[in-house]
Protein backbone atom coordinates (compact mmCIF):
# COMPACT_ATOMS: atom_id res chain seq x y z
CA UNK A 1 0.00 0.00 0.00
CA UNK A 2 1.50 3.30 -0.70
CA UNK A 3 -1.70 5.36 1.38
CA UNK A 4 -0.08 7.26 4.58
CA UNK A 5 -2.47 8.31 7.31
CA UNK A 6 -2.28 11.11 9.69
CA UNK A 7 -1.32 9.26 13.13
CA UNK A 8 -3.88 11.16 14.77
CA UNK A 9 -6.68 9.67 12.87
CA UNK A 10 -5.50 6.26 15.38
CA UNK A 11 -7.47 6.85 18.12
CA UNK A 12 -6.99 3.37 19.89
CA UNK A 13 -4.35 4.19 22.52
CA UNK A 14 -2.36 1.01 22.56
CA UNK A 15 -2.44 0.85 19.17
CA UNK A 16 -1.30 4.76 18.49
CA UNK A 17 1.27 4.29 20.85
CA UNK A 18 2.69 1.66 18.97
CA UNK A 19 3.05 3.51 15.96
CA UNK A 20 4.16 6.67 16.83
CA UNK A 21 7.44 5.55 16.07
CA UNK A 22 6.95 4.89 12.66
CA UNK A 23 5.61 8.41 11.63
CA UNK A 24 7.72 9.34 9.14
CA UNK A 25 5.15 11.05 6.18
CA UNK A 26 4.26 14.25 5.92
CA UNK A 27 1.21 13.61 4.10
CA UNK A 28 -2.34 12.08 4.70
CA UNK A 29 -3.99 10.33 2.32
CA UNK A 30 -7.51 10.85 3.48
CA UNK A 31 -8.12 13.79 5.34
CA UNK A 32 -5.26 15.89 2.58
CA UNK A 33 -3.44 17.44 4.87
CA UNK A 34 0.27 18.24 4.17
CA UNK A 35 2.98 18.95 6.38
CA UNK A 36 4.32 22.56 6.66
CA UNK A 37 7.78 23.38 6.02
CA UNK A 38 9.24 23.28 9.41
CA UNK A 39 6.89 20.88 10.60
CA UNK A 40 7.57 17.82 11.75
CA UNK A 41 6.14 14.32 9.63
CA UNK A 42 2.99 12.94 11.59
CA UNK A 43 1.84 10.35 9.25
CA UNK A 44 2.15 6.72 9.14
CA UNK A 45 2.47 4.27 5.72
CA UNK A 46 -1.01 2.03 5.68
CA UNK A 47 1.49 -1.08 5.83
CA UNK A 48 2.34 -0.29 9.10
CA UNK A 49 -1.47 0.08 10.34
CA UNK A 50 -1.81 -2.66 8.19
CA UNK A 51 0.56 -4.74 9.71
CA UNK A 52 -0.97 -4.46 13.29
CA UNK A 53 -4.69 -4.61 11.80
CA UNK A 54 -3.17 -8.05 10.37
CA UNK A 55 -1.79 -9.26 13.68
CA UNK A 56 -4.67 -8.77 15.82
CA UNK A 57 -7.33 -10.42 12.82
CA UNK A 58 -5.90 -13.39 13.22
CA UNK A 59 -6.14 -13.50 17.34
CA UNK A 60 -10.31 -13.01 16.87
CA UNK A 61 -9.89 -14.80 13.51
CA UNK A 62 -8.18 -17.51 11.03
CA UNK A 63 -8.82 -18.02 7.96
CA UNK A 64 -9.93 -21.12 5.71
CA UNK A 65 -10.21 -22.45 2.60
CA UNK A 66 -13.20 -23.93 3.42
CA UNK A 67 -17.13 -22.73 3.26
CA UNK A 68 -20.68 -23.39 3.69
CA UNK A 69 -22.33 -25.82 0.84
CA UNK A 70 -25.09 -24.73 -1.07
CA UNK A 71 -28.27 -26.64 -1.77
CA UNK A 72 -30.29 -24.46 -4.80
CA UNK A 73 -29.62 -20.72 -2.75
CA UNK A 74 -29.10 -22.25 0.56
CA UNK A 75 -26.39 -22.30 2.44
CA UNK A 76 -25.92 -24.79 5.03
CA UNK A 77 -22.65 -25.45 7.50
CA UNK A 78 -21.88 -25.91 11.56
CA UNK A 79 -19.66 -23.05 11.68
CA UNK A 80 -20.05 -19.08 10.79
CA UNK A 81 -18.67 -17.99 8.50
CA UNK A 82 -17.13 -14.10 8.24
CA UNK A 83 -16.31 -12.57 4.52
CA UNK A 84 -12.91 -10.25 5.05
CA UNK A 85 -14.31 -7.26 5.47
CA UNK A 86 -16.19 -7.67 8.29
CA UNK A 87 -13.28 -9.34 9.64
CA UNK A 88 -11.09 -5.99 8.85
CA UNK A 89 -13.41 -4.20 10.04
CA UNK A 90 -14.36 -5.66 13.72
CA UNK A 91 -10.72 -5.48 14.23
CA UNK A 92 -10.18 -1.66 13.44
CA UNK A 93 -13.32 -0.06 13.64
CA UNK A 94 -13.00 1.17 17.13
CA UNK A 95 -9.46 1.78 16.74
CA UNK A 96 -9.75 4.49 14.04
CA UNK A 97 -11.55 7.92 13.50
CA UNK A 98 -15.16 7.15 12.58
CA UNK A 99 -14.82 10.07 9.89
CA UNK A 100 -12.10 7.75 7.70
CA UNK A 101 -12.77 3.99 9.03
CA UNK A 102 -14.87 3.29 6.22
CA UNK A 103 -12.20 4.75 3.40
CA UNK A 104 -9.50 2.77 5.42
CA UNK A 105 -11.19 -0.23 6.18
CA UNK A 106 -11.75 -0.56 2.40
CA UNK A 107 -8.16 -0.24 1.08
CA UNK A 108 -6.84 -2.59 4.31
CA UNK A 109 -9.35 -5.27 2.54
CA UNK A 110 -8.58 -4.61 -0.75
CA UNK A 111 -4.74 -5.54 0.54
CA UNK A 112 -5.17 -8.38 2.39
CA UNK A 113 -4.60 -11.67 0.45
CA UNK A 114 -6.73 -14.19 2.02
CA UNK A 115 -9.71 -16.59 1.50
CA UNK A 116 -12.64 -14.99 1.72
CA UNK A 117 -14.33 -17.36 4.49
CA UNK A 118 -13.10 -16.84 8.25
CA UNK A 119 -14.08 -18.69 11.35
CA UNK A 120 -13.52 -17.64 14.89
CA UNK A 121 -10.08 -18.36 16.56
CA UNK A 122 -10.72 -21.87 17.69
CA UNK A 123 -7.26 -21.30 20.09
CA UNK A 124 -9.46 -22.00 23.31
CA UNK A 125 -8.30 -18.68 25.27
CA UNK A 126 -9.81 -16.57 22.31
CA UNK A 127 -13.36 -19.03 22.40
CA UNK A 128 -15.96 -16.04 20.93
CA UNK A 129 -19.39 -15.94 22.30
CA UNK A 130 -20.42 -16.90 18.99
CA UNK A 131 -18.32 -20.74 19.29
CA UNK A 132 -19.24 -20.67 22.79
CA UNK A 133 -22.67 -20.74 22.29
CA UNK A 134 -22.56 -23.28 19.18
CA UNK A 135 -20.17 -25.43 21.13
CA UNK A 136 -22.90 -25.74 24.52
CA UNK A 137 -26.13 -25.80 21.96
CA UNK A 138 -24.45 -28.87 20.22
CA UNK A 139 -21.26 -30.36 21.55
CA UNK A 140 -21.28 -30.65 25.56
CA UNK A 141 -23.22 -28.73 28.17
CA UNK A 142 -22.96 -30.77 31.07
CA UNK A 143 -19.37 -31.78 31.57
CA UNK A 144 -16.99 -28.78 32.08
CA UNK A 145 -13.46 -29.80 32.85
CA UNK A 146 -10.39 -27.31 32.83
CA UNK A 147 -7.50 -30.48 33.34
CA UNK A 148 -7.38 -33.66 32.56
CA UNK A 149 -4.71 -36.31 31.99
CA UNK A 150 -6.22 -38.07 28.90
CA UNK A 151 -4.30 -36.68 25.64
CA UNK A 152 -6.48 -34.71 23.28
CA UNK A 153 -8.60 -33.33 26.32
CA UNK A 154 -7.62 -29.99 25.64
CA UNK A 155 -8.58 -29.56 22.06
CA UNK A 156 -12.88 -31.13 23.27
CA UNK A 157 -15.31 -29.27 23.43
CA UNK A 158 -15.85 -29.56 27.42
CA UNK A 159 -12.37 -28.12 28.06
CA UNK A 160 -12.82 -25.39 25.29
CA UNK A 161 -16.00 -24.63 27.22
CA UNK A 162 -13.90 -23.99 30.58
CA UNK A 163 -11.60 -21.87 29.25
CA UNK A 164 -13.77 -19.71 28.36
CA UNK A 165 -15.44 -19.40 30.95
CA UNK A 166 -12.54 -18.96 33.26
CA UNK A 167 -11.28 -15.68 31.39
CA UNK A 168 -15.04 -14.24 32.60
CA UNK A 169 -13.30 -14.33 35.92
CA UNK A 170 -12.41 -10.66 34.70
CA UNK A 171 -15.54 -9.36 35.77
CA UNK A 172 -14.25 -9.33 39.46
CA UNK A 173 -12.35 -6.09 38.44
CA UNK A 174 -14.62 -4.60 36.60
CA UNK A 175 -17.27 -1.88 36.86
CA UNK A 176 -19.71 -4.41 36.54
CA UNK A 177 -19.76 -5.83 40.11
CA UNK A 178 -21.68 -3.86 42.37
CA UNK A 179 -23.57 -4.13 45.73
CA UNK A 180 -27.40 -3.82 46.02
CA UNK A 181 -27.84 -2.22 49.25
CA UNK A 182 -30.22 -3.85 52.26
CA UNK A 183 -33.73 -2.97 51.95
CA UNK A 184 -33.79 -2.75 48.64
CA UNK A 185 -37.41 -3.49 46.67
CA UNK A 186 -37.04 -5.81 43.83
CA UNK A 187 -40.78 -6.20 42.15
CA UNK A 188 -41.91 -9.85 41.09
CA UNK A 189 -45.29 -11.14 40.09
CA UNK A 190 -48.20 -12.91 38.33
CA UNK A 191 -50.52 -12.23 35.82
CA UNK A 192 -54.37 -13.76 36.57
CA UNK A 193 -57.98 -12.91 34.93
CA UNK A 194 -59.02 -11.75 38.73
CA UNK A 195 -56.42 -10.29 40.70
CA UNK A 196 -58.44 -9.97 43.80
CA UNK A 197 -59.54 -13.03 43.86
CA UNK A 198 -56.24 -14.38 43.35
CA UNK A 199 -55.10 -12.74 46.40
CA UNK A 200 -57.39 -14.12 48.34
CA UNK A 201 -57.29 -17.27 47.92
CA UNK A 202 -53.88 -18.02 47.39
CA UNK A 203 -51.63 -15.58 48.28
CA UNK A 204 -52.79 -14.47 51.20
CA UNK A 205 -52.29 -17.19 52.30
CA UNK A 206 -48.34 -17.60 52.03
CA UNK A 207 -47.33 -14.40 50.09
CA UNK A 208 -43.34 -15.00 49.84
CA UNK A 209 -43.98 -18.80 48.83
CA UNK A 210 -46.62 -17.67 46.04
CA UNK A 211 -45.27 -14.99 44.60
CA UNK A 212 -41.87 -16.33 45.18
CA UNK A 213 -39.17 -18.31 42.99
CA UNK A 214 -41.99 -21.39 41.67
CA UNK A 215 -41.01 -24.71 42.85
CA UNK A 216 -39.09 -26.84 40.58
CA UNK A 217 -41.97 -29.09 39.23
CA UNK A 218 -43.61 -25.74 37.69
CA UNK A 219 -40.31 -23.69 37.02
CA UNK A 220 -40.06 -23.21 33.20
CA UNK A 221 -37.17 -22.53 31.09
CA UNK A 222 -35.57 -19.15 30.94
CA UNK A 223 -32.60 -16.60 29.62
CA UNK A 224 -30.52 -17.93 33.02
CA UNK A 225 -31.89 -20.83 34.34
CA UNK A 226 -33.15 -24.55 32.47
CA UNK A 227 -36.52 -26.17 33.10
CA UNK A 228 -36.30 -27.51 36.63
CA UNK A 229 -34.69 -24.82 38.49
CA UNK A 230 -36.59 -22.19 40.07
CA UNK A 231 -34.98 -19.16 40.50
CA UNK A 232 -36.13 -15.39 41.84
CA UNK A 233 -36.45 -13.34 38.46
CA UNK A 234 -37.44 -9.91 39.44
CA UNK A 235 -37.39 -6.31 38.34
CA UNK A 236 -36.13 -2.97 39.94
CA UNK A 237 -39.28 -1.10 39.27
CA UNK A 238 -42.78 -1.96 39.61
CA UNK A 239 -44.01 -0.86 36.14
CA UNK A 240 -41.01 -2.98 34.36
CA UNK A 241 -42.35 -6.13 36.72
CA UNK A 242 -45.81 -5.92 35.11
CA UNK A 243 -44.41 -5.23 31.79
CA UNK A 244 -42.30 -8.04 31.92
CA UNK A 245 -44.70 -10.73 32.83
CA UNK A 246 -47.29 -9.22 30.75
CA UNK A 247 -45.49 -10.14 27.36
CA UNK A 248 -46.21 -13.60 28.16
CA UNK A 249 -49.67 -13.73 29.20
CA UNK A 250 -53.08 -13.12 27.41
CA UNK A 251 -54.19 -11.90 31.32
CA UNK A 252 -55.18 -8.34 31.67
CA UNK A 253 -54.12 -8.00 35.32
CA UNK A 254 -51.37 -8.41 37.48
CA UNK A 255 -50.52 -8.91 41.09
CA UNK A 256 -47.09 -7.72 42.51
CA UNK A 257 -45.10 -8.40 45.21
CA UNK A 258 -42.48 -6.05 46.07
CA UNK A 259 -40.10 -8.10 48.06
CA UNK A 260 -37.37 -6.14 50.21
CA UNK A 261 -33.25 -7.47 51.05
CA UNK A 262 -32.51 -8.22 54.07
CA UNK A 263 -28.87 -7.33 53.63
CA UNK A 264 -26.63 -6.41 50.79
CA UNK A 265 -26.09 -8.43 47.69
CA UNK A 266 -23.34 -8.61 45.20
CA UNK A 267 -24.82 -8.39 41.78
CA UNK A 268 -23.07 -8.33 38.01
CA UNK A 269 -25.07 -5.74 36.87
CA UNK A 270 -24.39 -5.88 32.86
CA UNK A 271 -27.23 -2.66 32.43
CA UNK A 272 -23.95 -0.60 33.86
CA UNK A 273 -21.37 0.10 31.21
CA UNK A 274 -17.65 -0.67 30.91
CA UNK A 275 -15.77 2.82 31.20
CA UNK A 276 -12.90 1.07 29.34
CA UNK A 277 -12.74 -0.85 27.24
CA UNK A 278 -9.71 -3.01 26.38
CA UNK A 279 -7.52 -2.77 23.46
CA UNK A 280 -7.74 -5.59 21.00
CA UNK A 281 -4.10 -4.63 19.97
CA UNK A 282 -2.81 -4.84 23.09
CA UNK A 283 -1.32 -8.94 22.87
CA UNK A 284 -0.41 -9.09 26.51
CA UNK A 285 -2.51 -12.08 28.12
CA UNK A 286 -3.74 -9.72 30.76
CA UNK A 287 -5.20 -7.48 28.34
CA UNK A 288 -6.48 -10.11 26.12
CA UNK A 289 -8.07 -11.90 28.83
CA UNK A 290 -10.04 -8.60 29.78
CA UNK A 291 -10.93 -8.02 26.12
CA UNK A 292 -12.65 -11.54 25.82
CA UNK A 293 -14.80 -10.43 28.81
CA UNK A 294 -15.45 -7.12 26.98
CA UNK A 295 -17.16 -8.63 23.61
CA UNK A 296 -18.94 -11.25 25.67
CA UNK A 297 -20.64 -8.36 27.82
CA UNK A 298 -22.22 -7.01 24.61
CA UNK A 299 -23.12 -10.87 22.78
CA UNK A 300 -24.67 -11.87 26.50
CA UNK A 301 -26.36 -8.59 27.30
CA UNK A 302 -27.83 -8.71 24.25
CA UNK A 303 -28.92 -12.55 24.33
CA UNK A 304 -30.75 -11.60 27.87
CA UNK A 305 -32.38 -9.17 27.08
CA UNK A 306 -34.15 -10.02 24.15
CA UNK A 307 -37.53 -10.87 24.27
CA UNK A 308 -38.07 -14.43 25.73
CA UNK A 309 -40.17 -16.76 23.49
CA UNK A 310 -41.03 -19.79 24.49
CA UNK A 311 -42.08 -21.63 21.35
CA UNK A 312 -39.92 -24.93 22.01
CA UNK A 313 -36.93 -23.80 21.08
CA UNK A 314 -35.54 -22.08 23.78
CA UNK A 315 -34.23 -25.69 25.21
CA UNK A 316 -31.35 -25.08 23.16
CA UNK A 317 -31.22 -21.41 22.56
CA UNK A 318 -31.42 -20.43 26.47
CA UNK A 319 -28.56 -23.15 27.29
CA UNK A 320 -25.40 -20.80 26.35
CA UNK A 321 -26.80 -17.94 28.72
CA UNK A 322 -28.00 -20.88 31.58
CA UNK A 323 -24.72 -22.50 31.22
CA UNK A 324 -22.93 -18.88 32.34
CA UNK A 325 -25.25 -18.20 35.01
CA UNK A 326 -24.76 -21.17 36.80
CA UNK A 327 -20.81 -21.13 36.16
CA UNK A 328 -21.10 -17.45 37.76
CA UNK A 329 -23.42 -19.17 40.40
CA UNK A 330 -21.43 -21.40 41.58
CA UNK A 331 -17.27 -21.26 40.71
CA UNK A 332 -15.85 -18.06 41.05
CA UNK A 333 -14.16 -17.34 44.61
CA UNK A 334 -15.39 -14.12 44.62
CA UNK A 335 -19.23 -14.95 44.80
CA UNK A 336 -21.99 -13.01 43.78
CA UNK A 337 -25.90 -13.34 44.31
CA UNK A 338 -27.27 -12.92 41.00
CA UNK A 339 -27.33 -10.66 37.95
CA UNK A 340 -28.90 -7.87 36.33
CA UNK A 341 -29.25 -6.47 33.03
CA UNK A 342 -31.52 -4.13 31.44
CA UNK A 343 -35.15 -4.48 30.77
CA UNK A 344 -36.55 -4.34 26.66
CA UNK A 345 -40.23 -3.83 27.71
CA UNK A 346 -38.97 -0.94 29.41
CA UNK A 347 -36.43 0.46 27.26
CA UNK A 348 -34.12 2.86 28.82
CA UNK A 349 -36.19 3.02 32.22
CA UNK A 350 -35.90 -0.50 34.27
CA UNK A 351 -34.07 -3.27 34.48
CA UNK A 352 -34.27 -7.21 35.60
CA UNK A 353 -32.95 -8.76 37.80
CA UNK A 354 -32.50 -12.36 38.73
CA UNK A 355 -31.39 -13.66 42.19
CA UNK A 356 -29.37 -17.23 43.05
CA UNK A 357 -32.08 -18.08 45.66
CA UNK A 358 -34.43 -21.03 44.78
CA UNK A 359 -37.63 -21.33 46.47
CA UNK A 360 -37.62 -21.89 50.22
CA UNK A 361 -36.02 -20.22 53.87
CA UNK A 362 -34.31 -17.66 51.61
CA UNK A 363 -37.94 -15.62 51.25
CA UNK A 364 -40.18 -15.55 54.23
CA UNK A 365 -43.26 -13.63 54.81
CA UNK A 366 -43.01 -10.23 56.73
CA UNK A 367 -44.54 -10.92 59.61
CA UNK A 368 -44.04 -14.91 58.79
CA UNK A 369 -46.63 -17.10 57.88
CA UNK A 370 -47.15 -20.25 60.93
CA UNK A 371 -45.52 -22.45 58.09
CA UNK A 372 -43.19 -20.72 57.73
CA UNK A 373 -42.45 -20.29 61.17
CA UNK A 374 -42.62 -23.97 61.80
CA UNK A 375 -40.35 -24.69 58.74
CA UNK A 376 -37.50 -22.38 58.66
CA UNK A 377 -37.32 -20.56 61.95
CA UNK A 378 -33.43 -21.54 61.56
CA UNK A 379 -31.93 -19.28 58.86
CA UNK A 380 -32.26 -15.55 58.14
CA UNK A 381 -34.19 -15.05 54.91
CA UNK A 382 -32.59 -12.56 51.98
CA UNK A 383 -35.70 -11.23 51.08
CA UNK A 384 -38.69 -10.26 53.01
CA UNK A 385 -42.34 -9.55 51.61
CA UNK A 386 -45.02 -7.46 53.55
CA UNK A 387 -48.69 -7.98 52.91
CA UNK A 388 -48.23 -4.40 52.32
CA UNK A 389 -45.76 -4.62 49.50
CA UNK A 390 -48.76 -6.99 47.20
CA UNK A 391 -50.60 -4.64 45.00
CA UNK A 392 -53.04 -5.11 42.05
CA UNK A 393 -52.75 -3.92 38.60
CA UNK A 394 -54.57 -3.34 35.40
CA UNK A 395 -52.49 -4.09 32.22
CA UNK A 396 -53.15 -2.47 28.42
CA UNK A 397 -51.73 -3.21 26.01
CA UNK A 398 -50.64 -1.32 22.67
CA UNK A 399 -48.97 -1.97 19.20
CA UNK A 400 -46.85 0.11 17.29
CA UNK A 401 -46.00 -0.78 13.59
CA UNK A 402 -43.00 0.24 11.91
CA UNK A 403 -41.61 -1.13 8.62
CA UNK A 404 -38.86 -3.49 8.24
CA UNK A 405 -36.04 -1.93 7.09
CA UNK A 406 -33.20 -2.89 4.51
CA UNK A 407 -29.93 -3.67 6.08
CA UNK A 408 -27.25 -1.94 4.57
CA UNK A 409 -25.10 -4.35 2.67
Amino acid sequence: MTETVCHDHIIDPVLKKRLSKTASQSKCSYCERQALDDEKPFAIEMNDLGDEVWDAANWLYQWTDEGPYYIGDMSFSDETFYGTADVIYDTVEDAVDPAYSIPIVERLVEATIATENWIGNTDPSALGWEAFARTVRFESRFVIVGTSGRPGHEDESPARIAKFLDALLAYVESDLLVDLPADTILYRGRMTDDAAKLERDEISEEPSKTLGPAPSSRAEAGRLSPRGIGLFYAADALATAVAEIALHSNYDEAIIGGFKTTRSLKLLDFSRQLTAFPSIFASDAESRRRWIFARFKEHFTEMIAAPVVLDGREAVDYTPTQVVAEWLRFVPETRIDGIAWPSHATVGEGKNVMLFFGPGSDFRTDPPTETEMRHFTFKNPALTLSRDNITQHHVKRTVQVSPIEDEEP
